[in-house]
């Protein structure tokens, strides 16, 4: 087996819990990388930093890569490359672009994702139009290979109106419920921007519907960009 492909075996493995970032990062400097090596710890880092505010409580990571032939046969890019991605980042399969300014070669890659969580799911058969009681629910681990509102805690679920029948062990998302959302697709809402050193709030229009703790899209009225950004109170989300 080619180091190459040592590389790509370790990166298609289980990358432990929320600190996985970190601690992979740790691991393969422990080997010296090749090119294909780096360009899959940046992807794997992009992808890391998302999940963990889309997901916020304990997950396993899994990505798998899968890089263009023609990334061998490219002259070696003497500044760093730059990777991205044109739509947002998510889980399921994604295609990448890898671009060196230096040498002006663009190639692709694409990666295939899926994680890991303690969710709600059902512990007996609930019929449509029925409430949610604390009996009802239970956590479970279940493995999302695409994106999915699931629920983390029981009083996100309790009471909430069943929109179908559910069968025993069924994974409750957002979709299974007549819900009060606490920021509304398309209404407005306040964007706030928050780190160490300042606070900063603006208008936005939330792109999706969500409960408080969800991470949804908006759009900054005044820049117009498209956003992630956590619910954390009812019309308020924050970007991190």
């Amino acid at each position: 087996m080619s180091s190459s492909d040592m590389v790509l075996s370790t990166l298609a493995t289980v990358i432990g819990l929320c600190s996985v970032g970190s601690v992979f990062a740790n691991d393969i400097k422990q080997q010296p990388l090749t090119r294909q090596g780096r360009l899959s710890i940046a992807i794997e880092n992009q992808i890391e930093q998302t999940m963990r505010y889309r997901y916020p409580q304990q997950y396993q990571l899994e990505v798998k890569q899968r890089f263009s032939k023609a990334l061998n046969k490219l002259p070696s890019c003497s500044g760093v490359e730059q990777v991205s991605t044109k739509s947002e980042i998510k889980l399921g399969t994604q295609k990448w672009s890898i671009h060196c300014p230096s040498e002006g070669w663009t190639t692709a890659a694409t990666t295939t994702s899926r994680i890991t969580v303690q969710a709600a799911i059902t512990t007996r058969a609930i019929k449509k139009g029925e409430r949610l009681s604390h009996e009802d629910v239970t956590f479970q681990s279940v493995t999302l290979s695409k994106d999915q509102k699931v629920f983390f805690e029981p009083n996100q679920l309790v009471g909430s109106k069943v929109k179908r029948s559910l069968s025993q062990g069924e994974l409750l998302t957002t979709s299974r419920f007549y819900l009060d959302y606490d920021v509304e697709k398309g209404l407005p809402v306040n964007v706030v921007y928050r780190s160490k050193t300042f606070s900063l709030q603006t208008q936005g229009t939330a792109l999706e519907s969500g409960l408080i703790g969800d991470t949804i899209a908006v759009k900054n009225n005044q820049s117009g960009k498209r956003l992630r950004a956590v619910v954390i109170d009812s019309h308020v989300v924050q970007v991190y």
